[in-house]
């Protein structure tokens, strides 16, 4: 997938091409992953929970398993953690550029994993929901909400916009 091709490509550039490198990209990409788990969960319910949390990433089968396997099956776990900081993020901050964030991450998560392919869009629309849920509630949509909606759309977008042009040139 392109963002395993790219991130190892990247990795290897600077840390030089070896079975060694090809094997601790995926080992970073899990680290990344914990310290991710770790700032979501910390923010929500405290460090020992947070603790507990990174160790659970840690010592999830699937996780521990291919931590080092070089796979990109991995790959879009940190953009998911990502997602759901930003949104986090927005929630308690209420600044636009922490949606645009949300969306780049569901973008990019759409290209590291094929199946991802048939999560993402749902998270896209997941994530609309949620913006919308209280003035779904209040029965009238305020001129925040869409403007919020919005930049989170823009955030996404180019990831889709894009579809076409890549089925037929980048295979």
């Amino acid at each position: 997938q392109p963002v395993t091709q790219y991130y190892t490509a990247l990795f290897f550039k600077f840390f030089g091409a070896s079975a060694f490198n090809l094997r601790f990209a995926s080992v970073v990409l899990t680290l990344v992953s914990m310290v991710l788990a770790f700032k979501i969960v910390n923010r929500l319910l405290g460090r020992r929970w947070a603790m507990a949390a990174s160790l659970l990433v840690l010592i999830t089968p699937i996780i521990f398993i291919q931590s080092h396997l070089a796979l990109d099956n991995l790959m879009p776990v940190p953009f998911a953690f990502l997602w759901l900081l930003f949104l986090h993020l927005y929630d308690k901050e209420k600044k636009l550029k922490h949606l645009f964030l949300a969306g780049v991450s569901l973008g990019v998560n759409f290209y590291s994993y094929k199946a991802m392919r048939g999560f993402v869009p749902f998270w896209i629309v997941l994530t609309i929901i949620y913006l919308l849920y209280s003035d779904i509630l209040n029965k009238k949509v305020s001129r925040g909400v869409i403007r919020a909606v919005a930049i989170f759309i823009f955030g996404v977008l180019p990831f889709f916009i894009i579809i076409p042009y890549l089925k037929v040139t980048y295979p």
